[in-house]
């Protein structure tokens, strides 16, 4: 064999060699490729991340039936004594009573205070003769009927008064024609208080 035939083969042996070793670096990724990619198992799933409803927390917010109601919850006493006096009656003879429109009073250890009030409409005849009586039988130490003119209320200008008296029994002649707020305050005896009542009265 020639020494130009044998350098040929070593060449091409050497080259075979060469092409060998590089494509097993080529099939082999780098150590530091490798280390890059995370591991499936590095980071955990959204179904492994979240909360189930059942395990939340529970909501702190209260509920209808957490809330106390003062209005159910507790139970209603009234006092009976902060109830206003006895309702004042006014009529005349052969007429239906008219309740009083309730003003000033003080009963029973309560009170309330109120202007001269117009009062509720009653109508009576010239001459007729106004009738005071309580709903209630409850004796009066002392009495006063007094009117004013509608122009005056709620004030008490020009007040006159139309009688008086020291026993529970009530009445006194109607006012002149025309229209009159009449009022008729009432002391309890027993001191148990006074109330003072209101009416419209129309005389005609």
């Amino acid at each position: 064999m020639s020494v130009m035939r044998a350098a040929q083969i070593v060449l091409a042996f050497a080259c075979l060699g060469m092409l060998v070793g590089a494509c097993s670096v080529a099939a082999e990724p780098s150590r530091s490729s490798v280390a890059s990619v995370p591991s499936p198992t590095s980071q955990p799933s959204v179904a492994v991340a979240a909360t189930s409803p059942s395990e939340a927390a529970p909501d702190s917010t209260p509920t209808a039936t957490d809330v106390v109601n003062p209005t159910t919850d507790v139970p209603f006493s009234p006092d009976p004594t902060l109830t206003p006096p006895p309702d004042g009656l006014l009529a005349v003879e052969g007429g239906d009573p008219v309740v009083g429109e309730l003003g000033t009073w003080s009963w029973n250890n309560a009170g309330s205070d109120a202007p001269w009030l117009p009062g509720y409409p009653i109508r009576v005849g010239v001459g007729e003769r106004l009738t005071f009586a309580l709903a209630e039988r409850v004796p009066i130490e002392s009495w006063t009927v007094s009117r004013v003119p509608p122009s005056s209320v709620p004030g008490n200008d020009g007040a006159v008064a139309m009688g008086d008296g020291t026993t529970s029994a009530i009445a006194v002649p109607a006012p002149p024609v025309g229209k009159w707020s009449v009022s008729v305050h009432v002391r309890f005896a027993g001191n148990r208080g006074d109330a003072t009542y209101y009416w419209a009265v129309t005389v005609d």
